[in-house]
């Protein structure tokens, strides 16, 4: 009996953590509602971003062809909170349901800056006045790398495949996953390109997490107490359907195009 227990006592810990660390991914996630990508019509499509605070500005960081069909004035958003309850979860928590929040257009349209030749791309927001808007955006060093010896990372977004008809609309829902760390199919570039494990058979279609960070765990006992932290390590753009893997963009390459455009980031007003 002790060791049932125990067990279960275990298992209890691992789901507690795993949900711990869904609620810090979903704080920094943005849906992204823009036009159905080959019929055109408004509020179709949808996709992932990442909030960023990136040297005194805030961003919303993409794939590119999340937000390159759809006009920026026809671009919604579904707002991250602090926290979200996970279906079936038997962890007690004060977390609420997410997904309930109506689409929102941004109060100033955001410029949005591409890379000349990725799959990236940014939004520049104005600046967060209040403590609520800035949690919300991960504060990324120009000093984060790869760690060497990476087995696995996870990933939060929003999957076409996970939305809830609602009279004629969608319902939005956020969903988490995570994968080892592969070997990149051939032909993509292993300098700048990351891949994770993502066996179709037992997933989600993954259209719609296309923009969703890729993160790892971290230590983080500065207040003595364990608590969630993780690092960015990366975003995803795409999938490779034969080789079933995820494929996105390393951390040192999403700094270097965000280097790129610093001058251009810096000139507009911080709204």
């Amino acid at each position: 009996m002790e060791d049932g227990k125990q067990i279960r006592s275990e298992a209890g810990k691992r789901e507690a953590a795993e949900e711990a660390y869904a609620n810090f991914m979903y704080r920094y996630a943005f849906g992204i509602i823009g036009d159905e990508p080959t019929a055109g019509y408004e509020g179709g499509g949808i996709g992932t971003g990442v909030g960023l605070y990136w040297k005194g500005r805030y961003l919303i960081l993409t794939a590119a062809h999340v937000v390159k069909q759809t006009p920026v004035e026809r671009l919604y958003f579904l707002l991250p909170s602090e926290s979200l309850k996970i279906a079936g979860s038997r962890v007690r928590s004060g977390a609420v349901l997410a997904g309930m929040h109506q689409r929102l257009q941004l109060a100033a349209l955001p410029q949005i800056i591409y890379a000349d030749s990725l799959d990236l791309a940014a939004l520049a927001l104005p600046t967060q006045e209040n403590d609520e808007g800035q949690k919300h955006f991960y504060r990324l060093s120009e000093s984060s790398t790869l760690p060497a010896n990476l087995k696995a990372a996870a990933f939060l977004g929003y999957p076409a495949a996970a939305r809830v008809p609602v009279a004629g609309n969608f319902m939005a829902t956020p969903s988490y996953s995570d994968g080892a760390i592969v070997d990149l199919p051939f032909g993509w570039d292993r300098d700048s390109q990351i891949a994770i494990s993502y066996p179709s058979s037992e997933s989600l279609d993954p259209h719609g997490f296309s923009g969703s960070g890729l993160w790892i765990p971290v230590a983080d006992l500065t207040s003595g107490v364990w608590g969630p932290s993780m690092a960015l390590i990366g975003i995803l753009t795409s999938w490779a359907r034969i080789s079933e893997k995820l494929v996105g963009y390393k951390i040192e390459t999403i700094i270097e195009f965000l280097q790129g455009f610093d001058s251009t980031l810096f000139s507009q007003s911080s709204g």
